[in-house]
């Protein structure tokens, strides 16, 4: 399929059927996730192994995110150097 790659952030057990349906469905997909045995099965299928949340937001159009706690969307979302704490004024 045509187009930027699909990105997954957090793919785990639970999110890989529905990463496994769009490979199927033609999409381009990158994942990154702590859980290394869902990400290295769908790398099998077709997917691309990236190393960090930054990588998947710099090859993927089109983000999907799911976290276990709502600090690790923000911290995977916006790198520390860049938060309102850290800006010297």
């Amino acid at each position: 399929m045509a187009g930027q790659p699909i990105g997954f952030i957090g793919v785990g057990r639970t999110e890989a059927p529905m990463a496994g349906r769009l490979l199927d469905a033609g999409h381009a997909f990158c994942v990154f996730g702590a859980n290394t045995e869902t990400t290295k099965l769908l790398a099998a299928r077709g997917a691309t192994l990236v190393k960090s949340p930054a990588e998947v937001a710099s090859t993927a159009e089109t983000i999907l995110l799911r976290l276990p706690a709502p600090a690790f969307p923000y911290s995977a979302c916006i790198p520390p150097a860049t938060t309102a704490t850290s800006i010297d004024t």
